[in-house]
């Protein structure tokens, strides 16, 4: 009994430690305060157009190729997930060539889930995107930074409205005119950086909050293998 007391404790601790990070995730959110400057509609400043799916009757390579396919499923954190991340063969890309992301262009879902947010990294410049996301240009990157734009984006006061305009019920949907008419405050480049900065800094420590989440989860999964052995 004692001994099972101590494990149960151990459980316990760590899954304080989850549900804590948990909280401290969910919680978090970009808040529309932190942005300022004259306020411009997003089309007037960036040009918005959509992904492809693939062709009829063709599917996902069986392998790694050349030409990586990025889904909605695959946005994570602002950027991309390459745990699942499929790939097409070249004779499909072929045929999809024209919507393709590159460095400094923004995505965002646009169906199912809607209104996530993020910019590819360099290694997948060129990817195909899915006909659920959209791309975002910005048309004078003297003017606005990617990744600020990318930020407010995500702001709360953004995704309100992004939400408060889905269509669809079985599979929300968000017109790529919704998006056009997005209201973006501007300000100075400088501001612009400072404010990455400091999100910047938030999700640096929103990342060391993940993994602590994912060491206890390990850790637990460690307890309880080593009682299974012993038993």
């Amino acid at each position: 009994p004692e001994i099972q007391r101590q494990i149960i404790e151990r459980i316990e601790k760590q899954k304080a430690i989850i549900n804590g990070a948990e909280k401290i995730l969910e919680g978090w959110e970009v808040n529309n305060e932190i942005f300022s400057g004259h306020k411009v509609i997003l089309k007037e400043i960036a040009e918005i157009r959509g992904g492809k799916r693939l062709p009829k009757g063709e599917g996902f390579a069986n392998k790694k190729t050349p030409f990586p396919y990025i889904r909605v499923v695959d946005f994570r954190n602002y950027s991309v997930d390459f745990s699942d991340l499929r790939y097409i063969e070249e004779q499909t890309e072929k045929k999809i060539r024209n919507y393709k992301i590159y460095k400094n262009e923004i995505f965002i879902s646009i169906a199912g889930t809607l209104g996530l947010v993020g910019m590819v990294p360099d290694s997948l410049n060129g990817a195909n995107l899915t006909e659920n996301a959209a791309k975002i240009k910005i048309k004078n990157p003297n003017e606005v930074l990617p990744k600020y734009l990318m930020f407010q984006l995500s702001s709360n006061s953004i995704q309100r409205y992004i939400e408060s305009y889905r269509v669809g019920v079985s599979t929300p949907k968000l017109p790529l005119y919704i998006i056009e008419k997005l209201e973006i405050k501007v300000p100075s480049l400088e501001t612009q950086k400072q404010i990455v900065a400091q999100l910047d800094k938030e999700m640096e420590a929103l990342e060391k909050v993940r993994e602590l989440k994912t060491q206890a989860q390990k850790r637990i999964e460690k307890i309880l293998e080593d009682v299974w052995r012993e038993n």
